[in-house]
């Protein structure tokens, strides 16, 4: 399974590694179990909504490290479930990638017309619009 940059660096952080230590000493059983009458002991933390599911870089982040969206598991709990949501397969991770890349293409084409539009407007008042580097200048016709 082949994660975002992003996921492995905040997989990797020290404010990861801490909050997921502070996790399992305050909840040191398993959840799933718990509510199934089991008595496991939690190895491990889970992200009920996926991290990789943000829109944007920020809202990855929020996820990664809201107390809100964390549950103690054993290793067993843990691979059930994304076992069941399919979270870890190449296809869900490609899907994620294709929806942030379809995401970010819009935001920058949101960009360059805002852009566009403000020189536009510039030049129809008489002013100097600023350097804007994306606009080719026209082709000499020879």
């Amino acid at each position: 399974m082949a994660h975002s940059k992003l996921y492995v660096r905040l997989m990797n952080s020290a404010r990861w590694r801490r909050l997921r230590d502070e996790w399992i000493r305050e909840h040191p059983l398993c959840e799933e179990c718990k509510r199934k009458g089991i008595v496991e002991p939690a190895r491990c933390v889970h992200h009920i909504t996926p991290i990789e599911s943000g829109r944007n870089d920020r809202q990855c982040e929020e996820l990664a490290f809201s107390r809100a969206n964390l549950q103690a598991l054993c290793y067993q709990c843990h691979a059930d479930i994304h076992k069941a949501e399919n979270s870890h397969s190449k296809e869900a991770h490609k899907k994620r990638a294709q929806e942030r890349l379809q995401q970010w293409i819009a935001r920058h084409k949101r960009d360059q017309e805002a852009t566009i539009s403000r020189t536009t407007s510039k030049r129809s008042k008489g002013e100097t619009p600023g350097a804007c580097f994306f606009l080719r200048p026209p082709f000499d016709s020879q």
